[in-house]
This record gives C-alpha cells, structure tokens and sequence, in this order.
C-alpha cells in the first residue's frame, strides 16, 4: 500500500484543510470580540445595495416622523414599505411600477384592521377589514372612490350586505336577523326606506310598502293559514285590507281614521256572501247576506251592544220582518206565507206565540190568542158575510165555546 508521503494531492488536501481550520477559528474569534464591543449600531438610515451597486433596500426615518422600511425594484422605485406612522400606526404598501400605491394593510388607533386595494390608477376599489368592535367587513368601490356595496356582520353576528347608488345612498339591504329570519329593504334615492320584505322562522312573512315620508301604505302577509293585503295612509295608519282568512273564509275590511274595523265584505266557506257593518267600538250593527244554502236574503240589524233588534228576510216561503226587545228576545214576526197570506205573530219572551193576526184561506181575517205554551185558546174572526166570529179552545184544540 502506498505511504501519504507518496501522494502529492492528499498531502495539499490535508495542508487546505488545516489552513481553513484556522481561518474558522480566527473568525469566531473576531466575532466574538466585535459581539463583546459592538453589541448596538445607532444610525438614522441604513441602504443596502445590490450586487449592480443599487440600492434595493431602506431602512430609517423619513421626514414625517415615520419609521420605514422601503424595498426598491431595478429603477429605483419603492414597491413594498412597511412603516410605523408618526401616531404609532402600523401601515404596510404594496406599489406598483409607477409609485402608485396597490394594496395597504393598516391597524388602527381604535384596533380596526384593514386592508385596502387600488386598481392601476391608484383609486381605491376594495377594503377588507375588521372593525373595533370585532366584526369582519369587505367594502366595494367605484372609480369615484364611493362605497356602493358593503358586506358586514353586525353586533349580533347576524350578516348585512348594504347596496348604494352613484351619491352614496343606500338603496338595498339585505341580512339575516338575529333571529335568522331573511330580510330585503329598499331605499328610494332620498335614502327613505321605501319596501320591506321578511319570512319568519314559521314560514309566515310579509311584504311591507311605504310612501316617501317612510309611513306605511301597503302591506301584504301570509303563513301557513292564509294571506292578506293591507291599505295605508301616508301616516301608516290602516284603512283596508283583503285576505284569505285561517278558515279559509275571503274577506275584505274596510277602517276608520282610528284603525277600528267598519265595514267588512267576506265569502263564508258555503259560498255566502255577506256583509257587516261595525259601530265605533266594533260591534256589529248590521249585516246583510245570501244565504247560499236555502237561497235566503237576510238583513240584520242590532243595537249599540250588539244585539239584534230586527231581522229582514226573504225565504223561499216568502219574506219575513222579524222584531226583538233589548234583551234580543223576538217580539213580533211579520212574512207572506207561501200561500200568500199575510201573518202577524206576537211572542213572550220564550219566543212562543202568544198572538197572530192572518188571513185565512178565504181572505178573512183571523185574531188567534195562545197559552204559555203556545197552544191556541182563544180565536175572533169574521164569518164570509161579514158577521163576527168567536170561539174558545182547550188546550187540546178543541172548541170549547163559539159564538155563533
């Protein structure tokens, strides 16, 4: 095997490494010491150069009492700065070629963090950012700089997305309440909140509508049971409505100055058609309907305490005016029997008939007088030539006494 000695490049090796040996241990020497003497180096600027003697880099004070530190590309233009502003604000740049600043990211004095982007001539278009309190937003910009969507969340966590015209105002809102119900507003272009439109958690919802002033004037509503439209005053006040009601009833309502119900139109579930008229303290004082069923007409007509005092109607057996006492007890009957006979009957306050005055099947009148029990017992009539009749009856209906 042949000697190291024998072998010239293994013994230059082995000199080179030695000597390297001793430059790394003469440098950490050096470093050493200059560590124990130059622990600081105080200056105002410092610029690094690049390998073409360039200065790429910045680091110092600037004029406005910033502290910055600037990269620089091959022409010498500043592209990225991060610096602590005079107020004690961290802001970092981002330009482009030309100077212009593209994007800026910026904590605020009130702990607000955005983040802001400008198209190529240096308009800001976007902001993403956080707000003091917490919450996320992301702003769009125009080529005016004006802000004509924005998207946030709230202090409920509940989302908002804000759409504004060319002057800023708002025009369109759209957010989930807190409650999670969707909601969509629009704005006319005095920024006045013109139509709202809602759905609840249980499906019902509703389309409100509002005049310049901001006041109501018409809404529509449904749920699961039924709909209705409702009719406003420019001071929101409600004057009609038109709906399908829960038992599927439509019905029309038409209100006062003082929102009480006056008049409603509606079609029962029969088919019926009818109508009520109401008092100022929502009694119902008259109501006129067909009904459907038999074919009646019928008109009712109560006092201020809602009970009825006379009932007009007209059956298939013929009409029928019908009388009550303050109670609502029926008191007089008057109607045209099918036969065309006239019949008045008088009752007691159990609605039997005590009298009744007709005409019999000759046209002859007939003056009847009943029991308690509304049995006939007393009669007076007129015979055909004309003399009086009188006859007295048991409770069974037999005569008992008649004259002549």
């Amino acid at each position: 095997m042949p000697n190291q000695a024998d072998n010239p490049d293994l013994t230059q090796l082995e000199e080179r490494l030695i000597k390297v040996e001793q430059e790394l241990s003469n440098l950490k020497e050096y470093l050493n010491e200059m560590h124990l003497k130059c622990q600081t180096i105080e200056t105002n600027q410092i610029v690094i150069r690049n390998g073409s003697g360039k200065a790429s880099a910045f680091l110092g004070g600037l004029k406005d009492g910033s502290t910055s530190l600037i990269f620089l590309d091959n022409e010498g233009c500043s592209r990225f700065l991060l610096s602590v502003t005079p107020d004690n604000l961290p802001v970092l740049k981002i330009k482009n070629a030309g100077g212009k600043t593209r994007a800026q990211l910026i904590l605020g004095s009130d702990e607000s963090i955005s983040l802001s982007l400008t198209d190529n001539n240096g308009i800001l278009r976007n902001v993403l950012g956080v707000s003091s309190n917490g919450s996320p937003l992301l702003e769009l910009h125009d080529d005016n700089e004006i802000v004509r969507m924005l998207l946030n969340l709230n202090d409920n966590n509940s989302p908002r997305l804000l759409l504004t015209d060319k002057d800023n105002k708002l025009r369109i809102g759209l957010a989930v309440l807190e409650d999670s119900s969707p909601r969509l507003d629009l704005f006319d272009n005095n920024g006045t909140l013109r139509a709202s439109f809602t759905v609840e958690d249980d499906s019902s919802g509703g389309l409100l509508l509002r005049n310049s002033h901001g006041g109501q004037c018409a809404g529509l509503g449904f749920n699961s049971s039924g709909s209705i439209l409702v009719l406003s005053e420019k001071n929101g006040l409600k004057r009609a409505a038109i709906g399908v009601l829960e038992d599927g009833i439509a019905q029309f309502s038409l209100y006062d100055k003082n929102g009480q119900t006056r008049t409603t139109i509606s079609v029962e579930n029969d088919n019926s058609p009818r109508i009520d008229l109401y008092g100022q303290n929502n009694i119902t004082r008259a109501t006129f309907g067909l009904w459907e069923k038999d074919g009646a007409a019928c008109l009712v007509l109560n006092d201020k305490d809602g009970k009825i005092r006379a009932e007009m109607a007209v059956l298939k057996t013929g009409p029928l005016l019908m009388l009550s006492d303050n109670e609502g007890n029926l008191c007089t009957e008057l109607t045209v029997l099918e036969d065309g006979k006239p019949l008045i009957s008088i009752h007691d306050k159990n609605a039997k008939s005590d009298i009744q005055l007709y005409l019999n099947e000759i046209g002859l009148p007939i003056l009847l007088m009943n029991d308690k029990d509304g049995k006939p017992r007393l009669g007076f009539g007129l015979e055909a030539d004309g003399s009086p009749n009188i006859e007295l009856l048991s409770k069974d209906g037999k005569t008992i006494f008649k004259v002549p």
